[in-house]
Order: structure tokens, then C-alpha cells, then sequence
């Protein structure tokens, strides 16, 4: 794929989760550059306020947010642990835009806001030229390499801009939710600058997830060994990083909410990124099941929250609770089912086992290769699967959520004050 690209050029990385999915899932279409300025001017304006206010007040921590809205609150829920612990209104606060509409339905009451990507789509058109990248340097054939090497070119200049703005600001740490589609420049420009990069994790991540491999951020709270061992295996340099486990955010008692017997009850997890079409022989399987009550669970701040996606399952309930692991126990959840979400990891921390669909976005397939959750290939063999799961004993999946979780899952507060020092 790389070709002749034998070395290359610095900023190339900052964009790798996206040349990634381009060559997995294609090129998406441009958006409309004046509608996109004109709208980025409008946020640009709305951020100088919280920059100055930075600058006056000698804010050093700039935190990277995602605008989302999936909770009842006006920030991001994953990133709700940290927040806690570090409020907003002590941080300058570089937000990702999810949607633009959800701008506007928290419109001034975030702290510190600064929607760093429409600030930099507007200086783009004035900022100077890079001079770091050489395009007869980097020789390929592959016109998908080539383009990404263009896009490197605006990368550089990009993480110039913030190593400019870092100076003026006197930033001395950057706090990221560890996105690994959006942060590369800003983390390129801490370590040029001399300036700590300290990531927390927010769901699960594996080998796909080529953003989160460089630069490497100096410091990374996760929440259970696995995913120490996983950034190891992303980068070795990882290896010289303070990474610490802190247990569960959303687990404070080690306790049990599966129920047993019958009926059997069964959460799915609406998911992005999922042909529901693919997966509706799935639905008409669990249908056709005895004893089975099915609750739906929307991913929140998706399209298809609140909403089953199937004619066979109309008559679901529908699980809207804010709180994940206590909607298990409160409607008695015998099993969880899903492709690719975290929650199916999750679920195991209060002793609820998951069982993952086969279907073609496979990027959690290796969970269930890797013998960590079992796995469904095919809707035939569906009701066999849950019927075996349901006699799992209590020690079984003990057994199991040890293996995913270590021994100790439960939220350890003292961990997240050692990564902020």
C-alpha cells in the first residue's frame, strides 16, 4: 500500500485513523467549503471570549472534549469521571463538534469552550505555507497514499498553528478523552513543544484504532490491564509512558445483578457503524424463541437511540436508562447482546455475560477469537448459544470477568490523582 513511502513525512501520522478507514471503507464525500467557513467563522468568534479569558487567567491545561449529546448534562458522560475531578471551568476546553445542532442546545453554558477545528479551518486559508514537505521526496503509485501525503501537508501547518497558540497561551498540559480520529495534530504540537499529554480512556480500543499509536501520549489511564497490554502492542514506545490502571469509573461495589431462571431477559445494544438489515435474521431468531423477553437499548447520541431498528421487533421494550450496569439489574438482564460495543465488555463487571453477533463491522471480532466473550457466527445456532450461556454458574463468570477486568474492576479514585500529577 505505502509503495516507495519508505520514510514518511513527520505530520503523516496525525491523520492515520483516517487513512485507515478510508482504505476500509472508502472516500467520503467533501463537505461544501463555503458553508463549512462561514459556519466555522460563527464558532471562531463564539471561542475568542474563552481563549482570552485563558490567556488572562493563565490557564496551562487544555482538555480535549467531544460535543455530544448522550446524557442529561452538558458534557460528554465519558468524560463525566475526569470532569469530577477536574472541572471545566479550570481547563481551557478544545471541543470536537459531533453534531452542530448539539452546539447550540448547550449554547454558552460550557466552560472554557473553544471549537478548535473551526478556529484552524478559519486561519487555514492565512497561515504560511509548510515548508517541511516535499512532494518529489515521497514517491508512491497509490493515488490513496499520495492524497493522505497532501493531507500531511496541511497537517504540519496545522500543528504549527497550535504550537504557535500553545506558546501565546502558556500551555504546560494537554488532557485528552483518547480520540484517536481528531487529536493527532494537537498532540503532535504538545510533544514538539515540550508540553504532557495525558489520555483517559473512553471505551475500548484494539489494533484498528492506528490513531491512538503516535505520537504516544505521555501518560494514559485505562481501566484494566488488557488495554495496557493493547498499547504496547500498538507501539512499543508506549512501553516508556506512565500508564495506570484505575478499575471501572462506573464501578464503586463488586457486586452481582444477573438474573436467572426464566423468563430468559435479553438487552440489545443498538450500536453505529451496523447494517441493521444484516443482522435482522438475528432478530427474527430471538423471536422465535420461548421464554425470551428482549429489550432494546439505543447507543445514545446516535440516530437510532430509543429507536429497534426491525419489523420483528416491534414488540420490544425499550431501555432508555441513563446508567447502563444499573439498568442490568434493574430489569433483571440475563444476557447481553451486540457486535462491537463496549457495554458488551462492560456488562461482565456485575456478573451479566454477553454474547457478541458475527457480522461484517468485525472490529471486535477478536474478542471472541482471542476466547475473551463468546461469540454467535450465525442465527441458527442462536438459541443454542443463549440456552448454553444461561447455565453458566456464578463462578464461571467470575472466572470470566477476572479474565477481562483483572481482580480488581472496582474504581480506584486514588489512581486518576496520580495520573493528573
Amino acid at each position: 500500500m505505502l509503495g516507495e513511502l519508505d520514510s514518511p513525512p513527520p505530520a503523516f501520522c496525525c491523520r492515520a485513523q483516517a487513512l485507515f478507514e478510508e482504505i476500509r471503507n472508502g472516500v467520503s464525500s467533501p463537505k461544501t467549503r463555503i458553508k463549512t467557513w462561514v459556519a466555522a467563522l460563527i464558532l471562531s468568534l463564539c471561542s475568542l471570549p474563552a481563549l482570552l479569558r485563558a490567556k488572562v487567567n493563565t490557564f496551562q491545561t487544555v482538555h480535549y472534549l467531544i460535543d455530544i449529546r448522550n446524557s442529561t448534562g452538558i458534557y460528554d458522560r465519558r468524560s463525566s469521571y475526569v470532569l469530577e475531578v477536574l472541572p471545566a471551568s479550570e481547563t481551557l476546553n478544545f471541543f470536537h463538534v459531533h453534531k452542530p445542532r448539539n452546539i447550540f442546545s448547550s449554547w454558552s453554558k460550557r466552560d472554557n469552550a473553544v471549537y478548535f477545528e473551526s478556529l484552524w479551518k478559519v486561519v487555514e486559508p492565512f497561515w504560511p505555507k509548510s515548508d517541511h514537505i516535499e512532494e518529489s521526496v515521497y514517491k508512491t503509485v497509490d493515488p490513496l497514499v499520495q492524497r493522505h501525503i497532501l493531507k500531511a501537508k496541511n497537517s504540519e501547518r496545522q500543528t504549527q498553528f497550535w504550537q504557535w497558540l500553545f506558546r501565546w497561551l502558556g500551555i504546560k498540559r494537554m488532557v485528552a478523552l483518547d480520540d484517536s480520529r481528531h487529536t493527532g495534530e494537537l498532540r503532535m504540537a504538545c510533544k514538539r513543544e515540550g508540553i504532557e499529554t495525558a489520555a483517559y480512556m473512553h471505551a475500548r480500543f484494539n489494533k484498528y484504532h492506528v490513531g491512538l499509536s503516535e505520537p504516544c501520549f505521555d501518560k494514559y489511564l485505562v481501566w484494566a490491564p488488557i488495554w495496557k497490554d493493547q498499547l504496547e502492542h500498538l507501539n512499543s514506545d508506549y512501553k516508556n509512558s506512565k500508564i495506570i490502571v484505575s478499575g471501572h469509573p462506573r464501578l464503586s461495589i463488586n457486586g452481582f445483578a444477573r438474573s436467572s431462571g426464566t423468563p430468559i431477559r435479553i438487552l440489545w445494544l443498538g450500536e453505529s457503524n451496523i447494517d441493521y438489515n444484516e443482522l435482522n435474521p438475528f432478530a427474527d431468531a430471538l423471536n422465535e424463541m420461548e421464554e425470551v423477553e428482549v429489550f432494546f437499548r439505543g447507543k445514545k447520541g446516535e440516530a437510532n437511540e430509543g429507536n429497534t431498528p426491525w419489523e420483528a421487533s416491534k414488540g420490544w421494550a425499550s431501555d432508555d436508562s441513563p446508567d447502563f450496569l444499573r439498568s442490568l439489574g434493574d430489569n433483571k438482564i440475563t444476557l447481553v447482546l451486540g457486535t462491537h460495543s463496549t457495554a458488551l465488555l462492560e456488562s461482565w463487571l456485575v456478573g451479566v455475560p454477553a454474547l457478541m453477533l458475527n457480522s461484517s463491522y468485525d472490529y471486535a471480532w477478536h474478542l471472541v477469537e482471542e476466547g475473551l466473550i463468546p461469540g454467535c457466527f450465525n442465527p441458527e445456532e442462536l438459541n443454542d448459544k443463549i440456552r448454553k450461556i444461561t447455565f453458566w454458574s456464578t463462578n464461571e463468570i467470575q472466572r470470566r470477568r477476572e479474565i477481562i477486568w483483572g481482580a480488581n474492576p472496582e474504581w480506584n479514585p486514588k489512581a486518576i490523582q496520580e495520573w493528573l500529577e
